[in-house]
């Protein structure tokens, strides 16, 4: 303000006025550039700037302090008009809008596919040409979100299948520079007589599942890659009963997996129940209060009774058809399982359960979900710290009872006594990511009948995605809503960008990801760890290696003072959550960000200089 009133009331010395008045003329124009949109427009007012600083930089030629700082400010304006600048000139692309469902097999087929520039700019002397050959286009313009269309014409295999074609298009920035690029369409093949019937005419209801867990009956379309871990919870479980502890992170899908070992099949010889510890009575930020911990692990044996069929044995010692149920059942939990001695009662019950399943064969596996949350109670007084103990007692003293028990990765740092005696029961299964073959199934399976991606589009899928079930459910649930939105159905790699940039703005998980960062370790380093990832982030978008030395000197740079075994706790936590990898040998490795999407929701939702500063903040607090 100061200086617009120097300025305008012509109170600058000569000196100052050399450089104060072109940087004052030259910022001018910025006011309210948040509000110009993408395009020529935004592109004009930022070179325009760009020119004026420059100018004022080239001005601020002498030695007071002043102009020093003059010449510091100009040239980090400099350095974000330009990244600015190459932001919207690097963002050109040609997108796929339109093309034709499918092609008949053994036909000579002529059709047209409708590009559009993605860019943020126009093209000039654009030309489009076809791998293999069936035609090409040529445009001396295409302004920016424009469209055109490309006419093609060739020989159809004589099987069905897919036919995979390569668009290769070259063209000429606003800016002057060259830029190319490819975009691979791939459109079903359909055998004679069959093309009608290939794909319905309506692309149809959306198949991928983001808002619950994955049961038999929801998501047998989408449930792939966790066959052979199945298998092995149920190796650990069907000769000795052996408990087993079933780790991950939120999302990981581990209460999906608990959904396909229910009831009575999938492991022979025992009834498997599901009871969750999140949807308990009573349970709230403060824990589960004892009493309702065992009161709902009761429901939960009820409610997987009554799948065996006849009636059903309560907690209060009453029977209830399954006709009835569940009718009766929780003011059953209530009435036989008091506050007094709930665990008394509990085993009461649970002796009575085993008596009746014996003549069939049957034991009682309980897969309690959402079990670190008794450390939450525990740490708040509602829920009683020996729990874990009692929990232990019944698997050692009933045979034909046994458990599962599933958490974040918290579960490993839970050393107190009381943890540490349950948990040296069970042997440690850790539900991660999927393998390829089943990451492609999952983008695929479900749409086969209605939308084709191109080889490219799951490669992007996938990588972006590190193969986490669920993120890849909530992209590619995005993707078909495109699809339906544009009524198109191939899918190529650049729709996966476009939708995954659209994702990023909305997707709440990250942020619960960028929390347990901060959470999930040592209280010392919370907002440290966090910074730890900005880091990460930054140098994967740049293509930077990031190793031990280089992130503490990143660290250091910001004002984030720390020993190796501080950044070597911070480090082992974000890998044990799955937030950072490592890969190399030892001593020159690279850390990476795990999950690529994540660097750009970084780069989205977070400031670098406040994370900086919170975490400098916190370094200060420990150190005073």
């Amino acid at each position: 303000e100061k200086a617009r009133y120097w300025v305008a009331h012509g109170e600058v010395s000569s000196n100052a006025g050399r450089w104060l008045v072109p940087l004052y003329v030259a910022l001018q124009p910025l006011a309210g550039v948040s509000q110009i949109p993408p395009g020529p427009g935004l592109l004009n007012v930022l070179q325009a700037a760009e020119r004026g600083v420059q100018a004022a930089r080239y001005q601020a030629i002498g030695h007071l302090p002043a102009e020093s700082q003059a010449r510091a400010i100009s040239e980090r304006l400099q350095e974000w008009l330009r990244a600015a600048i190459a932001g919207l000139i690097n963002a050109t692309g040609l997108q796929v809008r339109t093309s034709p469902a499918f092609l008949t097999a053994g036909s000579f087929a002529e059709f047209s596919v409708e590009l559009v520039n993605s860019g943020a700019l126009p093209l000039r002397n654009v030309r489009v040409e076809t791998l293999p050959d069936w035609g090409h286009v040529e445009l001396p313009y295409l302004v920016e979100r424009g469209t055109f269309s490309i006419n093609l014409r060739g020989d159809v295999a004589k099987h069905g299948g897919n036919l995979s074609l390569r668009l290769i298009w070259r063209a000429r920035a606003l800016a002057g520079q060259e830029v190319e690029g490819e975009v691979e369409l791939v459109i079903r093949v359909a055998e004679p007589g069959l093309a009608e019937g290939v794909l319905p005419a309506e692309i149809g209801g959306n198949p991928y599942v983001t808002g619950s867990p994955l049961t038999p009956a929801n998501g047998h379309s989408v449930f792939f890659g966790r066959d052979e871990l199945l298998a092995r919870i149920s190796r650990q479980i069907e000769t000795h009963g052996n408990v087993v502890l079933l780790e991950g992170n939120r999302r990981a899908g581990k209460t999906s997996i608990l959904h396909h070992l229910e009831g009575r099949t999938a492991i022979p010889g025992w009834l498997a129940v599901h009871c969750s510890l999140q949807g308990a009575g009573g349970a709230g930020k403060g824990g589960v209060p004892t009493a309702e911990v065992f009161r709902a692990i009761a429901r939960s044996i009820a409610k997987g009774l009554a799948g065996l069929g006849g009636d059903v044995i309560l907690p209060n010692g009453q029977t209830l058809a399954v006709a009835k149920y569940p009718l009766g059942v929780a003011e059953a939990c209530r009435r036989g399982i008091g506050t007094e001695s709930p665990f008394t009662d509990f085993q009461e019950y649970l002796e009575l359960v085993l008596t009746v399943l014996a003549p069939r064969g049957l034991g009682l596996l309980l897969m309690l979900d959402e079990f670190d949350k008794l450390q939450q109670g525990i740490d708040n007084e509602v829920t009683s710290p020996q729990v874990p103990e009692n929990i232990r007692f019944l698997i050692q003293t009933y045979p034909k009872f046994s458990a599962i028990l599933t958490g974040s990765r918290r579960l490993k740092r839970l050393r107190e006594e009381y943890w540490s005696a349950l948990f040296g029961l069970g042997t440690t299964i850790p539900v991660t990511a999927l393998d390829k073959e089943s990451a492609r199934r999952v983008v695929t399976e479900p749409v086969r009948d209605q939308l084709t991606f191109s080889e490219e589009a799951i490669l992007r899928v996938t990588e972006i995605t590190a193969c986490l079930p669920y993120l890849m459910q909530c992209l590619c649930n995005s993707v078909f809503e495109y699809a339906v939105k544009t009524k198109s159905r191939p899918i190529t790699a650049s729709v996966v960008d476009l939708v995954a940039q659209e994702l990023v703005r909305a997707y709440g998980h990250f942020g619960s990801l960028w929390d347990y960062a901060a959470q999930e370790g040592p209280e010392t380093g919370s907002a440290r760890r966090q910074l730890i990832l900005l880091l990460c982030a930054r140098s994967f978008k740049h293509g930077a290696h990031m190793n031990f030395g280089t992130l503490r000197e990143h660290l250091v740079q910001a004002g984030v003072g720390i020993d190796d075994e501080a950044l070597d706790g911070d480090l082992s936590c974000l890998r044990e959550l799955e937030l950072i990898t490592f890969s190399g040998e030892s001593g020159d490795g690279e850390y990476r960000l795990s999950i690529p999407l994540m660097a750009d929701w970084i780069e989205q939702q977070q400031d670098a200089q406040v994370v900086a500063s919170r975490a400098r903040a916190k370094a200060e607090d420990e150190h005073a």
